[in-house]
């Protein structure tokens, strides 16, 4: 078995997973660890779970109805890797997993956040998002019409820069209600000495989007609480209500070196159904194991890496052939819960500029498959072997550029729309000019259809060409 390789989080942010309902198990202390005596079923059509508990000793502490997934609780402590085995062996169970989580592996003792306090103008000065392609104007909807889900630590959507952005429908699968906010236990849940240490996390997250993606709409789904505390349970339940939800972006900057095959399901069925998942590729420095969800990339996963704003990987962030892609992970400035702002670093902080730069394609390809709006992406992507020169092939396709993927899904030879079909109902008619027009002279960035930065007398042209030859 493989040595586990523990999270490095402190002041490079990387999320971890640890145990939501107890201390990790320890048991395996070679493998990936996971949530003492709970394991994680998925039965087959028409069968029962009552008797799958009468056979084995069972019982029921979470399930999922509409997929027949069962967080279930073993009877012995040390039990859990034999009865996943034996599991996968009964035909009522289609599949098995433990509970895998993950330890950051930093014994800290300061009770200090993972985040460095800064001002508002520092964040509108950090050079992260201009090394993205996303300090200026960016063209065309910015993220209009599309859903994108944030797995955190929930939000605080109180905070101006999140102000009519937030969906209601967040909800927080931590304490299994309503409404998904970022905010402090005060307690001491991983045993490393700190407290709260994770609390903005998710708002961080959220930050980024919102600035990259101006115009998408964001719901947040808890799964991890203020000191990193979460499982794979619980980010399979955030996945599938994001799908259910309706979200067209789901991301997610958890990971652990385990490889649960529902987990795996989850993120097939949202391929299967039009949503893109964007995962952080962790923070170990290393290339192997194979950071999960981020290396399903055969399954639709878009993995990310972390560089510097001068385009360095960072010594903590996972390379490998299965990366498709960067984005500024070092020092990253966002905005925090009670309208604070803060640094840190980290994959976790990367995931959200391509979470973003994927959400400004898919407003304005609103039909785009997840893997053709990636791949748009990465095409639009900067190259940044020049400045890795140990790690060719190994970062994916390079710096995301999200304005730019932007604008070439709005315009030019591989534009993905009609500029006329300006509300994107796949017909020209004379309902786009009224529509085209009213955003125009209220200089919406929505109306610069030729996605040259700005709302002129040349997108007038651009459009009324288009609409009288149909496009």
């Amino acid at each position: 078995m493989k040595t586990v390789h523990p999270f490095v989080p402190g002041l490079i942010g990387a999320l971890v997973l640890l145990a939501k309902l107890g201390l990790p198990s320890a048991a395996f202390a070679d493998a990936p660890a996971f949530v003492a005596r709970q394991a994680l079923i998925q039965l087959a059509p028409g069968a029962s779970i009552q008797a799958i508990h009468t056979q084995y000793g069972t019982s029921t502490l979470q399930q999922i109805p509409s997929r027949r997934i069962y967080l279930v609780q073993v009877p012995v402590a040390g039990d859990e890797p034999e009865f996943v085995d034996d599991a996968r062996t009964d035909a009522r169970i289609i599949r098995a997993d433990l509970n895998y989580v993950g330890d950051n592996g930093d014994a800290g003792g300061t009770g200090q956040s993972i985040f460095l306090f800064r001002t508002a103008t520092q964040y509108l000065q950090d050079s992260s998002y201009a090394a993205a392609d996303s300090a200026s104007a960016i063209p065309g909807r910015q993220g209009e019409g599309v859903l994108v889900a944030v797995l955190d630590s929930g939000l605080d959507a109180n905070h101006p820069q999140l102000a009519g952005r937030i969906d209601p429908r967040g909800f927080d699968f931590l304490v299994r209600q309503p409404g998904a906010f970022d905010t402090g236990d005060g307690l001491d849940n991983n045993a490393d000495g700190r407290i709260d240490e994770y609390v903005g996390h998710g708002t961080a997250v959220a930050g980024i989007i919102a600035r990259v993606a101006p115009r998408a709409s964001i719901l947040p789904i808890r799964v991890m609480n203020s000191d990193g505390v979460a499982n794979i349970y619980a980010l399979t339940e955030g996945v599938y209500y994001a799908i259910d939800s309706g979200a067209k972006v789901i991301n997610i900057s958890i990971g652990t070196y385990g490889d649960p095959t529902i987990l795996t399901e989850a993120l097939r069925e949202a391929r299967d159904r039009g949503v893109s998942v964007v995962a952080a590729a962790g923070t170990a420095g290393v290339s192997s194991p194979l950071f999960m969800p981020a290396a399903r990339t055969a399954d639709g996963v878009i993995s990310v890496t972390a560089v510097s704003s001068s385009r360095v990987r960072p010594a903590f962030a996972n390379y490998g052939l299965w990366i498709r892609i960067s984005a500024p992970g070092e020092l990253v400035t966002s905005i925090l819960p009670n309208n604070q702002f803060g640094a840190a670093s980290g994959t976790s902080f990367a995931a959200p500029f391509v979470s973003a730069a994927i959400a400004l394609v898919r407003s304005e390809c609103t039909t785009i498959t997840p893997e053709d709006a990636a791949l748009r992406v990465q095409a639009g992507a900067q190259s940044v072997n020049a400045q890795n020169p140990n790690f060719l092939g190994e970062l994916g396709s390079g710096i995301v550029q999200a304005a730019s993927s932007a604008g070439g899904a709005l315009s030019g030879p591989d534009a993905c729309v009609c500029p006329a079909d300006f509300d994107r109902d796949g017909a020209v008619v004379f309902l786009d000019i009224l529509a085209f027009l009213n955003r125009w002279f209220l200089q919406d960035p929505a109306s610069d259809v030729d996605g040259n930065g700005a709302p002129d007398a040349a997108d007038i042209f651009h459009f009324l060409t288009a609409w009288f030859n149909g496009c």
